[in-house]
């Protein structure tokens, strides 16, 4: 069953091969609908959510004169993207980007203080 996978795949890649050769103009064409646009969108914006959940955010600290600050065990609570669209730019030879309203919550430690009136 091995065998058979491994012939198929080189005869495959044996007619691509031949294929771009005899071509006088070797390239790829796709076509973008707007279904597909609709479906990258949500796609991306599950992954964008799901990047932010898991995103590490370094614990910040700072002094200024006698007041100190530390912000430790960030993380990211909620993710909100109410509006978002991606739309070709036929102009400009490719996609916009559009999100609006974009909303994020975050949870941290905070602990400030003051050396001294």
């Amino acid at each position: 069953m091995k065998m058979n996978s491994v012939l198929v795949l080189a005869g495959v890649v044996l007619l691509v091969h031949v294929g771009l050769i005899s071509c006088t103009n070797p390239g790829l064409k796709i076509r973008i609908t707007k279904r597909g646009l609709e479906y990258v969108n949500k796609a991306s914006q599950t992954l964008i959510t799901q990047q932010l959940h898991t995103m590490r955010i370094p614990d910040s600290s700072s002094r200024n004169g006698k007041v100190s600050f530390d912000v430790t065990n960030i993380r990211v609570e909620g993710v909100s993207i109410p509006t978002a669209a991606i739309s070709l730019r036929p102009d400009k030879n490719g996609l916009a980007v559009t999100i609006g309203n974009f909303g994020l919550s975050v949870r941290a430690n905070y602990r400030a203080a003051r050396k001294g009136w």
